[in-house]
């Protein structure tokens, strides 16, 4: 996941964190939330949290929900 991220978000501004944990920050400004990033975030599972801003956290939240209940169905 390190080295995809390290791809997708070359320009990025980029921290590491003793715990191996990469922060990137960039501006959202101009992108619209169902853009690629979004599903570049998903793609990552697990092994990503978004910090910030909560419109886009929104927008995981609700898609995380509607894929959950795909498999509760039954």
């Amino acid at each position: 996941m390190l080295a995809t991220a390290l791809d997708w978000f070359y320009y990025a501004d980029k921290r590491s964190a003793e715990d191996g944990s990469l922060y990137v920050t960039f501006s959202v400004e101009a992108i619209p939330p169902s853009s690629w990033l979004l599903e570049s975030i998903l793609s990552f599972g697990d092994g990503v949290e978004v910090l910030e801003p909560g419109e886009l956290i929104e927008d995981i939240r609700q898609r995380i929900e509607k894929m959950r209940n795909l498999y509760i169905k039954g």
